[in-house]
């Protein structure tokens, strides 16, 4: 009794898969489709598929033949996101963090951040990372706050310090922006 649709190919990934953070097989339907069903066993890309769509997602792990709504772990996550973004609004010491793995060296969005950041008076640092683990950023203990540019699901983590993805460190900077144009 369903209408089944399934996303378009969208290279490298083939119609229907999502992989890591890429979710862009899924925009051809999204206007066509109420929910998303998942087929697979990771949490993790179900409930990033939730937080990119935000539509219904139900998970179907072939393995175990469960079937769940991914919603209440999804909106953890962004709770958890959000409350990071206002830890961070408190910082003065920033780090940018640069992936060293393929595919996550954007260091032209880096840059930027860390251009704005200056001129607007923060203390910004760059760092370059191939695995971002709480231990690694406990290391840097003149940094407040990080924006992480590597992998948008990394800030999905728990760290002991807030850490943002790349889409929550420029709203931070407009936010920097904003509360500078008031008190002057």
């Amino acid at each position: 009794g369903f209408e089944v649709f399934i996303g378009d190919e969208n290279p490298p990934l083939k119609r229907g898969q999502i992989f890591g953070c890429n979710f862009s097989t899924c925009i051809s339907i999204y206007s066509k489709v109420d929910a998303f069903v998942f087929i697979g066993s990771s949490r993790f890309h179900a409930s990033g598929l939730y937080n990119s769509m935000e539509k219904p997602v139900y998970m179907l792990d072939p393995y175990t033949l469960e079937v769940l709504s991914i919603e209440k772990e999804a909106l953890r996550i962004k709770k958890h996101q959000i409350l990071n973004f206002y830890r961070a609004m408190d910082a003065k010491d920033l780090g940018i963090i640069i992936g060293a793995k393929e595919g996550q060296f954007k260091n032209e969005e880096a840059f930027y951040l860390y251009n704005e950041l200056n001129r607007i008076g923060k203390n910004v640092f760059l760092v370059i990372m191939r695995e971002i683990t709480n231990d690694k950023l406990n290391e840097f203990q003149n940094i407040e706050a990080f924006i992480e540019t590597a992998c948008p699901r990394i800030s999905d983590d728990y760290f002991d310090k807030p850490v943002l993805s790349l889409d929550y460190g420029y709203m931070l900077l407009e936010q920097f922006k904003k509360s500078r144009t008031v008190k002057q």
